[in-house]
């Protein structure tokens, strides 16, 4: 299992990868790396294990399955294709077995697994940075050269085109598609996601030999540098948030731990090597200048609203091509008011579940922080995202928080003297040193209540 978990994960960035077509279109790595997954999962445990463990999100994959349903429906009804909803379905079966998997360790206090997590990142980074080497070499791409020309120039469109599209290319993809490059949104997200997990499972289990610690630093610096140079917005506005809240929990608790002394020194050496280089100017550029898409997605709104006046009811306009990066437009565009009104609660859900962890923000510990920090690229892609619907790694990082919330919250609420059903049956199967953290656990949880 912990190596499934670790390749999936890692091959969540590779997107520009298609592996054939289908009669719901194309099948890329990272979608089959989430289904092989989803399969090992169900094989490993079973459907009901599946169904005990996602009783927390119950009520967000019930209104998941009725927006599909209604959406499915309504493209019938419409004449459109039933490719976009079939994909939701699967991308949904993704999300219960991951929000389970993670349910699972929590409750289990699966050690193995979050010990293997701790790799994430490095293993991600590790796996990008190969499938870049590979196609840039395929496609003639010298990454050194169109960097310092982007820089010289001060020209954020120079990476754009001629690193992110020109790599992209050729492996199941036009390069003369302009949207190509807009795939380095997901391909980042799914590395910034494999971020996230890591630094939960070091926060819960802490790395103490020097070597592996130094290595799972390295990984996260490398991720972060990896994300400057993608130059997404959505992505590095996400990502920016995560050291913000930091700095907030900081101030509001008045303690400063070695870690945030440490970032906080990574960061300004970081920031003056980018000054430094002329990456920081365009950064800025991409920004502040580069406002064209800024006017785009303003007239793209505008018109969402103007076709949902004309289609309130039935919807039935194809957003392919003119979509307003929104998920809540773009699916009351597409299936009328009776998509729109689940859309619109699915939304409020997110955002509501994002808004109760920054109001625990003061309290909650270092390994729940991670989620709340990672709680900002679901929501910032809700209203960014091209196609208006949730992708691969929206549903991973939402699997990832809900599954591991749900648990702590059961744990918390549950009676000192209650043994969890399925704690009991686990702690029988697994390794005394595992038993004794359960122990652990619950005796500690005892003298907190």
């Amino acid at each position: 299992m912990r190596f499934a978990v670790l390749a999936a994960f890692s091959a969540i960035p590779l997107q520009w990868f298609i592996l054939g077509q289908t009669v719901v279109g194309d099948i890329r790595i990272h979608q089959l790396a989430v289904m092989c997954l989803t399969v090992v999962i169900v094989f490993k445990f079973g459907l009901p294990w599946l169904e005990r463990h996602v009783r927390g999100a119950h009520v967000f994959i019930a209104a998941n399955l009725y927006m599909i349903i209604l959406w499915v429906a309504m493209n019938f009804f419409n004449g459109l294709g039933m490719s976009q909803p079939i994909k939701q379905v699967a991308f949904l079966a993704g999300f219960i077995a991951i929000a389970a998997l993670f349910h699972h360790i929590i409750r289990t206090e699966d050690t193995g697994l979050i010990d293997a997590m701790r790799w994430a990142a490095a293993a991600s980074v590790t796996v990008l940075l190969m499938a870049f080497g590979f196609s840039m070499l395929s496609n003639g791409v010298n990454p050194i050269d169109v960097v310092t020309r982007a820089i010289e120039a001060g020209d954020p469109d120079i990476l754009q085109k001629e690193l992110f599209r020109s790599s992209f290319s050729g492996f199941g993809y036009d390069a003369n598609k302009e949207a190509i490059g807009n795939l380095r949104h997901e391909v980042f997200g799914g590395l910034l996601f494999t971020m996230y997990v890591a630094s939960w499972a070091n926060a819960r289990r802490p790395l103490t030999v020097p070597k592996q610690r130094n290595l799972y630093r390295a990984s996260l610096v490398v991720g972060a540098m990896l994300l400057l140079i993608s130059l997404s917005r959505s992505v590095l506005v996400a990502a920016a948030i995560w050291p913000l809240l930091s700095l907030v929990r900081a101030l509001m608790t008045g303690r400063v731990s070695p870690r945030q002394q440490l970032a906080v020194v990574a960061g300004v050496f970081g920031t003056a090597i980018l000054a430094l280089t002329g990456f920081l100017s365009l950064l800025w550029t991409r920004f502040t200048e580069e406002t064209e898409s800024y006017s785009v997605r303003e007239s793209l709104i505008s018109l969402a609203f103007e076709r949902i006046q004309d289609n309130f009811w039935t919807g039935g306009i194809e957003t392919e091509g003119s979509s307003s990066h929104n998920f809540v437009l773009d699916m009351w565009q597409r299936g009328g008011i009776f998509v729109g009104i689940p859309a619109v609660f699915i939304f409020l859900f997110i955002s509501f579940f994002w808004l109760q962890q920054l109001l625990r923000l003061r309290t909650v510990s270092d390994d729940l922080f991670i989620l709340t920090a990672a709680m900002a690229f679901p929501c910032v892609r809700l209203v960014t995202q091209g196609g208006g619907s949730l992708q691969v790694v929206e549903w991973v990082i939402l699997a990832f928080i809900i599954g591991v919330l749900t648990a702590c919250r059961e744990l918390a609420n549950a009676p000192p003297d209650e043994e969890p059903t399925e704690s009991t049956q686990a702690q029988a199967l697994l390794p005394e040193s595992q038993a004794a953290a359960l122990r652990r656990l619950r005796s500690a949880r005892s003298r907190l209540k």
